[in-house]
């Protein structure tokens, strides 16, 4: 996962709970005004209107106890008055009441039943306070006066109920309260946890392998190639080191192939001195060997001394010729050839030597009539060493197999397995090298000879082996010529004639 896509995804996250705690808040708030606020309007709304009621009833009562305000009038004309001004202040009270009736939630704070005695009661005491005004008896007027007393003392019941209320509103908002307070705690320790839990990926993510990235940089650039940078994830950074890692290695690769370059050019400028100043000396003592030779008897003893001294002549201008090989490019020569018969004919050079050490050859081909185009002269040296190699590490008794086939692909394949005693591991990636060798007497030119010899023609030289179980080589050589030779004979027929 790239790193875009995590941080898109934290981002994600970050305002889902972002989006879940202010969805709470507001949430929450509008739940507080529907359960605190309002009922707490309702209750005032309704305490303001028994109050007016309440207020207005003792404005009927006053106005009773001081006979209407009209007691210098006539009789009738004063009744009358006093009527009027009693009817205004009863339908004042009347509309106090509806107003009880008409304010929300009353019948949940104050109850139907209560709110219909109200209403009774009070045109209980207006009927009652008519009829004394009508009448005038003192009786009647003690009736009224009860009938108001009985009003405002169900006034006051009923605010007493609606006040009665009130501690169960305050103990409920003290739960809500302390509700919001848990979720304003539990909304600041989840962003808390969340930006803890971001700085941890974020280390995880992108500091951590920052300076894996920067260490590895500092130790490349002072010379340590072998270093590699852990590769963690496969985001971006992961993807850089690994980039990192491939170009560490392709700098130490191409550094050691530089200084094999190099170490092998002044090797060959040695071995191409030597030569030259050792072939002179040799050719004349290779001469008067033959001219002291050829005027011996053939019963003298000399003759033989000077047979075996042009034969080490001979074997050591062979040696000359090899250093020079192993130390200049290969010059191949291609040709079309039939594999088993040639092949065939390189292992009977090489039987005599696996008698004489008691080893069994054994020549195989998957098809013998398969064609191949390649340097036979080259190829040849490249197989006498290995199978030569393999004869020497065979115990007497043993084996050694030379098979060849075609592969799956273009091309053909020989392989030379033996059972001798194998290669350490430690040594696997080394026997390839020049002058590399673990003979008392070997001079490490035959295995590296081989490896110039196959990638000369464009293939592969690979070996598998196990202490104890033998060793196996594997050469694969393609089907046409090397397209360094095909590229040659491009160029060569690109030039015009004279």
């Amino acid at each position: 996962m790239s790193l875009q896509t995590r941080f898109a995804i934290l981002l994600g996250l970050l305002a889902l709970t972002m989006g879940l705690i202010l969805t709470t808040a507001l949430s929450f708030g509008g739940f507080l005004e529907r359960e605190l606020v309002r009922p707490f309007e309702r209750t005032t709304g309704i305490l303001r209107a028994l109050s007016n009621v309440h207020q207005k009833v003792s404005a009927q009562a006053a106005y009773l106890a001081r006979g209407g305000d009209h007691s210098d009038a006539g009789p009738e004309a004063s009744r009358q008055a006093r009527l009027a001004g009693f009817d205004e202040l009863a339908a004042q009270t009347e509309g106090a009441v509806m107003a009880v009736r008409l304010s929300p939630g009353a019948p949940w704070s104050v109850g139907v039943s209560a709110i219909a005695a109200l209403e009774i009661q009070s045109r209980e005491a207006v009927n009652e306070a008519r009829r004394w005004l009508e009448t005038d008896d003192p009786a009647q007027g003690a009736r009224a006066v009860a009938a108001y007393q009985r009003l405002r003392d169900l006034i006051q019941s009923v605010e007493s109920r609606v006040l009665a209320d009130a501690p169960t509103i305050l103990e409920y908002g003290d739960d809500l309260r302390r509700i919001h307070r848990t979720l304003i705690y539990a909304g600041t320790a989840s962003s808390v946890l969340f930006a803890v839990l971001c700085v941890i990926l974020f280390r995880r993510w992108v500091i951590t392998p920052a300076r894996e990235l920067r260490l590895a940089t500092v130790r490349i650039g002072e010379g340590d190639f072998a270093h590699r940078v852990p590769v963690r994830s496969d985001d971006e950074l992961g993807k850089l080191s690994g980039e990192v890692n491939r170009m560490a290695e392709l700098v130490d690769r191409m550094q050691r192939e530089t200084i094999e370059r190099e170490r092998l050019a002044a090797i060959g400028e040695i071995v191409r001195r030597l030569a030259h100043n050792l072939r002179n000396p040799l050719a004349a003592i290779r001469g008067l060997a033959e001219l002291t030779r050829r005027s011996a008897r053939d019963n003298e003893g000399i003759r033989a001394d000077q047979t075996e001294i042009i034969a080490s002549v001979d074997r050591f201008n062979r040696w000359l010729t090899d250093l020079l090989e192993v130390t200049s490019p290969v010059n191949i020569v291609p040709d079309r050839v039939e594999i088993g018969p040639w092949i065939d004919s390189v292992a009977a050079g090489l039987r005599p030597l696996a008698r004489m050490r008691g080893v069994e050859l054994v020549v195989s081909h998957g098809d013998p009539t398969a064609i191949g185009t390649f340097d036979p002269r080259h190829v040849e040296h490249a197989v006498v060493a290995i199978v030569t190699n393999a004869i020497q590490a065979s115990k007497s008794g043993g084996r050694v197999w030379i098979t060849t086939g075609k592969t799956p692909t273009e091309g053909w394949e020989l392989v030379v397995r033996d059972e001798g005693a194998g290669i350490p591991s430690d040594m696997l990636e080394k026997i390839f090298r020049p002058y590399f060798t673990t003979k008392r007497d070997g001079t490490g030119i035959g295995l590296a000879i081989a490896q110039q010899v196959v990638t000369g023609h464009g293939g592969r030289i690979r070996v598998e082996s196990s202490p104890g179980q033998g060793t196996s080589f594997f050469i694969w050589l393609p089907e046409g010529p090397p397209a360094s030779h095909n590229q040659a004979q491009d160029n060569q027929s690109a030039v015009p004639s004279q």
